[in-house]
C-alpha cells in the first residue's frame, strides 16, 4: 500500500477522534459518559499506532520521532506516571483505574501514543488548519447540545434538570473546560483563516465555547479564561513594544477589564449579578461555602499525603486511600456526600499526592515546555504573534482551570492534540528532515500490524465493553429481583475484563441493597446462591484492594445479613473484624463508627458502642450526627437519663441538625417528655 494512503487513513482516524466526546450510551453502559468514550478512543489510537508502525517499519530513519522539548515533557510525565503506578499503594488501580474515570496508566499510554502519532504524521500547517476546522465543528455540536439542555430540555441526557449543563460529557466541569479550549482554538483559527466562511464559523464557535464556560457554571474555567486572556494581552504588550498605539489600546482594554471585574464584585449581591451564569457563582464564592470549603480541605489532605510519600506519591488514582487515612471529621458537616473524595478536585494538588515531587515537576513541564517553544518560535519567525499569544493563553488558562478541577477523557484528548499541534508548528523543518510519504508498505508488514491491532482491540476494549454492558443487565436484574439474576451475572464473569473488580463491587452493592426485598419475597434459594457468589467476590476484591474501605463496608453489611439469615452469630464477629480493619485505615471517619455501633450492640458490647459514639463526637463536637445517635443508643438501652443529658449537652454547645436529623431528635425529645422547640 502506498504510504500516502496510510497517512490519509491516519488523518481520517484523527478526525474521527474529535467526535469521541459526542459518544454516550445512556442506557447500555455503567458510567455511560465515560466508558464508551474511552473504549472507542483507545481503539482508534491502536489502529492509528498500527498504521504508524507500518510507516516506521518501512523506513525507521524517516518516520522516527525526533527530540523536542514538548516530546521530552510528555515522556517525562509518562515516566512519572509509570514509576508512581508501580511504587504506589495499589498498582492495579493505578494501572486500570475504575469505570467512573478509566484514566489509569493503560489509558494514559494511549493518549501519549495518540500525541506521538498525530505530531509525527501531521506536518504541514494546511493540515492542522483542516483538522482545527473539524475539531471546532465537532466541539460546537457538544456545545449546542448543552445549550439545548439549558434553554429547551433540562432533562436531556440525564441532566436531571440541573442549572449547570454537561451535554454529552456527563459533568458540567468537563463541559466548561471543553468550552474554554474551543474558545482559544476558535480565536486562533479565526485569525489565521483566509476563507471568509471558516473565519466567521471559527469566531462563532469561539463564542459558543465562551457560552459553554458560562452554561457549565464552572468557576475554575472562568478564572482560567480570565487569567489566560490577561496573559495574552500582557504578552502582546511586551511583544509589540515598537507599536505604541497598539500597546495603549491593550493597556486600556486590560484596565477596562479590571474595572468590570471590580464592578461585578462590588455588586455581587444584586440579583442581576447573582443570576449571571458562572459569574454569579464566582464573585459570590466564599471559603465558608460547602463545595469550596470541602475542596480546600481535600487540597490540604493532598499535601499531608505528599509529605508521607514525597518522591513518587501514593500512585495514580490512589488519592482515595490517602483521603481515608487523613480524613477530617469536619467533612461530615456538609453531608455524607462530601465525605467521599477519590480525587483532590485539583489536578495540581492531586498530582502532588499521587505522583509526588517528580510527578508535579513533570506535570508543570507539560505546560512550560510548549509555552517556551511558542515564545522561541515567535522570536525566530516560525509562528506569528497570534498563534504564539493565544497558544500561550490556552496553556495558562488550562493550567489555572486544572488547578481547581480534574482531568477527564475529553480534556486529555484536546490537551494532547493541542500539544501535538504546538510541537509541530514551532519546529524548524529542514529539507533533509521533512517526511516524504512516497513509496509503499509491503503487504506482509501491513497484514502483521493489522492482526496485532485487531487482537489487542478485542482483548482490551471489546471484551471490557461487553463485560460492562452485561454487568449493567445483571445489576438491573438484581434490583428487580429477576429470577435470572444469577445466570446473567455468571455470564458476565465469564467475559474477560480488567475491570472485574469494579463489576464485582457494583453488583455486590446492588445485591446487598436488595437483601431485605429478597427476604420479603421469600426468595430463599436465590438469596442463598447470590449470597455465596457475592461473598466470594468481595473477598476477592479485598485481596486485590486491601486498603479499599468500601469493600470492607460491603462485606461487613453482607455478614450482618448473613448472620440473621443463617442464624450464625459468628458472622457478626466477622462483620466486626472487617469493619475494625476499615476504622484502622480511616480512624476519623464517623460513618465507620456509626456502622459499628449496631454490631457492638448485637454482640452485647454496649459500653464499646457508647464509647465509639463518644469518640466520633470528640473528633468534631459541633456535628449533630454523633449526638443524636448517642442519645438514641442510650434510649434504646433503656438509659433515658443519659439520653436526655446527651440532648441537653448538644443544645448547650449549640449543635444544629439538618432536616432528617432534627426530626429524629424532636421525636426522641417528645418520647422522653422533653420540650420540643419548633
Amino acid at each position: 500500500m502506498k504510504r500516502i494512503y496510510v497517512k490519509q487513513f491516519i488523518k481520517g482516524l484523527i478526525l474521527l477522534s474529535f467526535f469521541v466526546p459526542l459518544i454516550v450510551f445512556s442506557d447500555s453502559f455503567i458510567f455511560p459518559f465515560v466508558v464508551p468514550k474511552i473504549l472507542f478512543f483507545r481503539s482508534i489510537t491502536i489502529v492509528m499506532l498500527a498504521a504508524y508502525a507500518g510507516l516506521l517499519i518501512s523506513s525507521w530513519k524517516e518516520y522516527r520521532p525526533r527530540f523536542t522539548w514538548v516530546h521530552g515533557a510528555v515522556l517525562l510525565f509518562f515516566l512519572s506516571f509509570f514509576i508512581s503506578t508501580f511504587v504506589g499503594v495499589d498498582w492495579y488501580k493505578s494501572f486500570w483505574d475504575n469505570h467512573e474515570r478509566m484514566l489509569g496508566l493503560f489509558t494514559i499510554t494511549h493518549f501519549v501514543l495518540y500525541y506521538i502519532v498525530v505530531t509525527e504524521v501531521i506536518t504541514e500547517w494546511r493540515e492542522w488548519k483542516f483538522l482545527s476546522r473539524i475539531f471546532l465543528l465537532a466541539g460546537s455540536i457538544v456545545m449546542i447540545i448543552g445549550f439545548w439542555q439549558k434553554l429547551v430540555n433540562p432533562e436531556l441526557l440525564l441532566n436531571r434538570g440541573s442549572g449547570r449543563v454537561s451535554a454529552t460529557l456527563g459533568n458540567a466541569i468537563y463541559y466548561s473546560g471543553y468550552g474554554m479550549f474551543l474558545f482559544f482554538l476558535g480565536i486562533i483559527s479565526g485569525i489565521k483563516e483566509t476563507d471568509t466562511y471558516w473565519k466567521i464559523a471559527s469566531f462563532v464557535i469561539a463564542f459558543f465555547g465562551f457560552l459553554g464556560i458560562l452554561f457549565g457554571g464552572t468557576r475554575g474555567s472562568l478564572v482560567g479564561l480570565l487569567v489566560g486572556l490577561v496573559c495574552v494581552m500582557v504578552y502582546y504588550t511586551f511583544a509589540m513594544r515598537s507599536q505604541a498605539m497598539m500597546r495603549k489600546r491593550l493597556i486600556i482594554i486590560l484596565i477596562g477589564g479590571l474595572i468590570l471585574c471590580g464592578t461585578l464584585f462590588a455588586f455581587r449581591q444584586t440579583s442581576f449579578v447573582r443570576n449571571l451564569p458562572a459569574v454569579g457563582r464566582l464573585v459570590n464564592s466564599s471559603l465558608a461555602g460547602d463545595t469550596l470549603q470541602t475542596r480546600v480541605m481535600a487540597w490540604k489532605i493532598a499535601i499531608e499525603a505528599w509529605k508521607e510519600k514525597p518522591a513518587f506519591g501514593w500512585g495514580p488514582n490512589n488519592y482515595f486511600f490517602a483521603f481515608n487515612k487523613f480524613y477530617r471529621p469536619e467533612f461530615l458537616q456538609f453531608g455524607f456526600g462530601e465525605t467521599w473524595f477519590d480525587n483532590a478536585h485539583s489536578s495540581l494538588f492531586n498530582t502532588f499526592a499521587v505522583q509526588g515531587l517528580f510527578g508535579i515537576m513533570a506535570y508543570v513541564l507539560l505546560f512550560v515546555a510548549p509555552i517556551g517553544m511558542l515564545v522561541v518560535a515567535y522570536r525566530k519567525g516560525r509562528v506569528d504573534i497570534y498563534v504564539s499569544a493565544f497558544g500561550i493563553g490556552f496553556f495558562v488558562a488550562h493550567f489555572v482551570h486544572n488547578s481547581f478541577v480534574f482531568e477527564n477523557p475529553t480534556s486529555y484528548l484536546y490537551f494532547f492534540w493541542f500539544l501535538a499541534l504546538v510541537n509541530q508548528v514551532t519546529q524548524e523543518h529542514k529539507e533533509a528532515e521533512k517526511k516524504s510519504f512516497s513509496g509503499n508498505i509491503t503487504p506482509a508488514v501491513l497484514g502483521g500490524v493489522t492482526v496485532v491491532a485487531v487482537l489487542f482491540i478485542y482483548t482490551t476494549n471489546v471484551q471490557p465493553g461487553r463485560a460492562n454492558v452485561h454487568a449493567l443487565e445483571a445489576i438491573r436484574a438484581s434490583y428487580n429481583l429477576a429470577p435470572n439474576t444469577l445466570s446473567l451475572y455468571t455470564e458476565t464473569q465469564k467475559i474477560s475484563s480488567p475491570h472485574i473488580d469494579d463489576i464485582r463491587a457494583d453488583f455486590s452493592r446492588s445485591f446487598i441493597d436488595q437483601v431485605p426485598a429478597y427476604v420479603q419475597a421469600k426468595r430463599v434459594e436465590d438469596l442463598v446462591n447470590l449470597y455465596s457468589v457475592v461473598e466470594e467476590d468481595l473477598q476477592a476484591n479485598l485481596a486485590l484492594h486491601p486498603f479499599d474501605i468500601r469493600t470492607h463496608i460491603s462485606l461487613s453489611r453482607l455478614f450482618q445479613y448473613g448472620a440473621a439469615l443463617q442464624q450464625n452469630p459468628q458472622l457478626i464477629v466477622q462483620s466486626e473484624q472487617i469493619l475494625q480493619e476499615a476504622i484502622d485505615l480511616s480512624p476519623k471517619r464517623q460513618q465507620l463508627y456509626y456502622l459499628m455501633v449496631p454490631i457492638k450492640t448485637a454482640l452485647g458490647k454496649q459500653d464499646e458502642a457508647i464509647s465509639l459514639l463518644k469518640t466520633s463526637i470528640s473528633h468534631a463536637p459541633t456535628i449533630g450526627q454523633g449526638w443524636w445517635r448517642l442519645a438514641v443508643t442510650y434510649n434504646d438501652l433503656g438509659d433515658t437519663e443519659n439520653a436526655k443529658a446527651t440532648i441537653e449537652e448538644a443544645e448547650r454547645i449549640g449543635v444544629t441538625y439538618d432536616g432528617s436529623s432534627k426530626k429524629i431528635v424532636d421525636d426522641l425529645k417528645s418520647s422522653l417528655g422533653m420540650i420540643v422547640v419548633e
